[in-house]
């Protein structure tokens, strides 16, 4: 395929001129959001790791894939000769990480890498990727829609709509103040922790234009709460917010001449977003037995992490040696209530009748259901 326009640098190195792409392809590797369809369920987990340093000629293919899966945190005497099928979806990812690393590359993109994975794992393949970044000296691309995560792994953001930047910065910049609507808009999204201060309102509406016709001007304007004609006409330019500034802003808004009404002035500030940054503690009542919040421990805490961050999902408690074992049992421990029953202790006709009850705390009906996390496989695909 023939380049449009601009070049792939890498190194100080183009593309093409200065780098062939059989080096690219070993000095760039990716992992791919679902761990399961990225293996080749014919392959063991050593033949999958090793493949790439086969292909690259690298020394000793299966000993690199050994001592990578040790690495990641999974034993090659117990998991070498597995399948993919016979791992969990944390412990595929981790293949798919020991994959990417086995031919010694400069970059590795990470495509939604942990979205598919619970939040204890989630942490636990965070940890490990900030833990291999610096060890190997590794750069990092990472995709991702959860924001509390790329404020965990990265360093600098850059935000995209409809296949264009729209805004760069460090991501502390970023973080405290930000600077296009649509990178607003994707603030205001996040969850907040105070019940009394919910979403009364999307902060988008409609539908994204086509990609492949892609609306004139800015690609923003017919979502934007803000948008003039000149949104409608004319393209905006990415530049810096201010000369010299690592901020970098792709809106009419910041450009003084840009001829924008509200040109100069910036993106008006939105004080649900200052809320949902602020990281103050649960305030207001709570609602019901069934919302009720978890008291956190008083001795809980987190450990340090590389870089100066915070290791997430590893919180530490004070135990009590001459507390009594847990029973074993597989009953749940704890009570359950549901409007004044306990239904850890129901089963059969008398559990199945509580499935359509209606909560009385929070009017809702029915009081439970469950929507799982892989919806085709939620589905019967005989329906």
């Amino acid at each position: 395929m023939d380049r449009d326009e601009g070049d792939i640098d890498l190194g100080g190195k183009s593309l093409g001129r200065d780098i062939s792409l059989r080096a690219l392809r070993r000095d760039i590797q990716m992992v791919f959001q679902d761990s399961y369809a990225s293996l080749n369920p014919r392959m063991t987990i050593l033949d999958s790791i090793a493949f790439g340093a086969r292909v690259q000629g690298l020394d000793d293919p299966a000993g690199r894939a050994r001592r990578l899966m040790a690495r990641v945190g999974l034993d090659p005497d117990r998991f070498a000769g597995r399948y993919p099928h016979e791992l969990s979806g944390g412990q595929r990812q981790r293949i798919n990480i020991a994959r990417a690393l086995v031919a010694s590359p400069k970059v590795v993109v990470l495509d939604e890498a942990v979205s598919a994975l619970d939040k204890s794992v989630e942490a636990q393949v965070l940890n490990l990727l900030s833990d291999l970044r610096a060890e190997f000296g590794l750069t990092y691309i990472f995709i991702s829609h959860d924001l509390n995560v790329v404020r965990y792994i990265s360093d600098r953001i850059l935000v995209m709509y409809l296949g264009e930047v729209v805004e760069l910065a460090p991501v502390d910049m970023i973080w405290a103040e930000q600077a296009h609507p649509y990178t607003r808009s994707l603030f205001s999204a996040m969850p907040s922790m105070d019940p009394d201060n919910r979403t009364q309102k999307p902060p988008l509406t409609g539908d994204p234009p086509n990609p492949i016709d892609p609306p004139p001007g800015c690609r923003f304007h017919t979502r934007c709460a803000f948008a003039a004609d000149i949104c409608k006409t004319r393209h905006p330019a990415l530049g810096p917010m201010v000369a010299g500034s690592p901020h970098w802003v792709a809106c009419h808004l910041h450009d003084p001449a840009s001829g924008h009404p509200r040109a100069g002035q910036g993106c008006p500030h939105d004080a649900a977003v200052a809320d949902r940054q602020s990281g103050r503690p649960f305030q207001g009542r709570a609602h019901g037995p069934c919302h009720q919040r978890p008291v956190p421990h008083p001795d809980a805490g987190r450990n340090p992490g590389p870089a100066g961050r915070e290791r997430v999902g590893q919180e530490r408690h004070a135990e009590d040696p001459a507390a009594p074992a847990a029973p074993e049992t597989h009953r749940p421990v704890g009570r359950h209530p549901l409007d004044g029953t306990d239904i850890a202790t129901l089963s059969g006709r008398a559990l199945r009748s509580y499935r359509g009850a209606t909560c009385r705390w929070c009017s809702r009906t029915p009081a439970w259901r469950w929507t799982r996390s892989i919806p085709w496989a939620s589905r019967s695909p005989r329906r």
